[in-house]
């Protein structure tokens, strides 16, 4: 799965760059996209924890400990 998030990660930077140049913005200080080691797994324990409102049910779901 890492080799396909990395090739995401390196389309949307290009479709940016491309973008810019097509309306004649600077790129050069803008941040370039990264992706966040986790990051998918991270917001669904957070949206699933507001949507049900059970710490204990979460970590089940997501395999670690209620702490």
């Amino acid at each position: 799965m890492a080799k396909q998030i990395g090739w995401l990660v390196q389309d949307v930077n290009e479709a940016r760059e491309e973008h810019a140049n097509e309306n004649g913005h600077d790129l050069k200080n803008a941040q370039k996209f990264e992706w966040k080691r986790n990051g998918l797994r991270h917001s669904f324990i957070s949206y699933r924890l507001a949507a049900i409102k059970n710490t204990a049910e979460v970590a089940l779901e997501a395999g670690n400990s209620p702490q």
